[in-house]
């Protein structure tokens, strides 16, 4: 893997918990945040991909499908009331 080294500010008790964090995993700071943010923009591409399947469902369910819902729903109830 090609590592880029940056440079970048945070808050002292956000440095202090990474510190105290990479030493109990017996790693470096910059693996810390690596994996910070890994995990974060991880988190992102889910949210985006979360966005894309609520988008193509929009619209779905509307009065039409309730229609054939409720007969699923009568459908259901006969068959377990008096199998197939």
């Amino acid at each position: 893997m090609t590592t880029v080294k940056t440079a970048g500010s945070l808050d002292r008790g956000l440095f202090e918990a990474t510190v105290a964090l990479a030493r109990r995993m017996k790693t470096s700071r910059s693996q810390v945040v690596a994996l910070a943010l890994d995990e974060f923009l991880r988190a992102q591409r889910n949210l985006d991909l979360l966005a894309g399947i609520n988008a193509a469902l929009e619209g779905v369910g509307d009065a039409e499908d309730g229609v054939a819902l409720e007969g699923m729903r009568r459908l259901q109830q006969r068959l377990v009331e008096h199998g197939w």
